[in-house]
């Protein structure tokens, strides 16, 4: 068990992607950790109000640094739940317990909401849209749970078998997840059998109603983000499934269940074996998609200094994105399709007038060593209106690069995004 689940949160794909956002990955990764360190406290039971005040803090921690794994610490005490109704511990241990969490995330909510705003006031900064995260309120997330809940079941069925937030056809890691799940519900069939608990309805009850709501658990945010869904880098708690299957797995009872328990231990095997293989892959295509941008930068940095009219003074703008040029630059290998998915197949440079500015800038100063600046946005504006910018060929062609209204404008596409 702990081979299995170090393994799947060592390779699982939300962490993969959290290691390339380098500026940002120990934070979120620290938040992760508080998020775990949180439900581990509601359940420690020694100086057990010290630890529950300990939770709060901890977890408006983690909400202050990244709110998406508040699914990480909602799931954790979700399965913790779910053993301890298998493992006949006390109904209302289970109350209690559930009634602890809900009172530790909603007061850590407060916390986080209130200092949060504090602070923005006292820097006289307004508070940042981002995937609805500026308009959460009770009344929202009661109005849109027609929405929210399903949602969710569908984030939760699209994570495990589609390709729609992991890449998972190419590694037939769907099959490997039917295994999986098929194998989990009969070993939970064993234990109830085995422990005797059919003879309790309503504990078996808890049991099935706890399953059932497992996904709102792990997937808790998108009840307060209607207008966003679940994608790889927000992904980190619905891995949390493994967890919850080694447990099964060692209550289950060593007679009849056999080849149950080795099917399921192959099956996460398989899983983690493939997410292993789809990392390697997907840091690999960074890298070949790295190399690919490093050579056209040198090409467009050649011909800039080749115009007419060029001076290391001069301001310039890029505009398109390279992937979508209509000169085909594209990949040799096949290797793309078999990385995660998603942000690994992406091209290096930002779709956004302000993304391009920020990611060409440094790109020719970290890998060029060449000190440029872009114009500003209204000059941009201007420009790509322009009958000459119209008239101008595509990069690489010939006429692709010139001077226009004093800035050197380099031209990827036709309709090259707007400020």
């Amino acid at each position: 068990s702990i081979f299995l689940v170090s393994s799947i949160m060592a390779v699982s794909p939300a962490l993969t992607s959290t290691l390339i956002y380098v500026y940002t990955s120990v934070a979120y990764c620290l938040s992760m950790l508080l998020a775990v360190l949180t439900a581990y406290l509601i359940f420690k039971n020694k100086n057990r109000i010290l630890n529950i005040l300990l939770a709060i803090v901890v977890f408006t921690f983690s909400l202050g640094i990244y709110q998406s794994y508040i699914g990480v610490t909602v799931g954790l005490v979700a399965i913790r739940l779910i053993r301890d109704l298998f493992d006949n511990v006390k109904i209302k241990y289970f109350f209690i317990n559930g009634l602890l969490m809900v009172a530790v995330v909603i007061i850590g909510g407060l916390l986080y909401s209130h200092i949060t705003q504090a602070v923005l006031n006292k820097m006289e900064i307004p508070l940042a849209s981002y995937k609805g995260m500026d308009n959460i309120n009770i009344s929202n997330t009661i109005k849109s749970l027609n929405i929210t809940i399903p949602n969710i079941y569908k984030d939760f069925k699209d994570f495990y078998f589609s390709d729609n937030i992991v890449r998972n056809g190419n590694y037939s890691r769907q099959q490997f997840y039917v295994l999986f799940f098929i194998t989990m519900f009969i070993l939970e069939l064993a234990v109830i059998v085995n422990s005797k608990l059919w003879k309790n309805p309503f504990r078996v009850l808890c049991i099935i109603i706890m399953n059932l709501i497992l996904p709102i658990a792990l997937n808790v945010i998108l009840l307060l983000t209607p207008d966003t869904n679940t994608y790889i880098l927000t992904s980190a708690q619905l891995i949390l499934v493994i967890p919850l299957a080694t447990v099964i797995c060692e209550m289950s009872p060593k007679k009849f269940t056999f080849l149950f328990k080795w099917a399921s231990i192959i099956s996460m095997f398989l899983i983690v074996f493939t997410y292993y293989l789809a990392d390697n892959v997907s840091y690999t295509n960074l890298k070949l998609n790295y190399d690919q941008a490093y050579s056209i930068a040198m090409r467009i940095m050649d011909r800039i200094e080749e115009t007419e009219g060029y001076s290391p003074e001069k301001t310039i703008t890029i505009a398109g994105i390279i992937w979508e040029n209509d000169i085909p630059y594209y990949k040799t290998s096949n290797i793309n399709q078999y990385t995660l998915g998603t942000i690994f197949d992406s091209p290096i440079f930002h779709g956004t007038y302000a993304g391009m500015e920020g990611t060409w800038t440094r790109f020719f100063g970290t890998y060029l060593g060449a000190r440029i600046q872009f114009c500003d946005p209204y000059s941009y504006s201007a420009i790509i209106e322009t009958e000459e910018f119209k008239n101008m060929n595509i990069f690489p062609r010939e006429d692709s690069v010139k001077m226009i209204n004093n800035v050197m404008v380099v031209k990827l596409t036709n309709d090259p995004p707007k400020p």
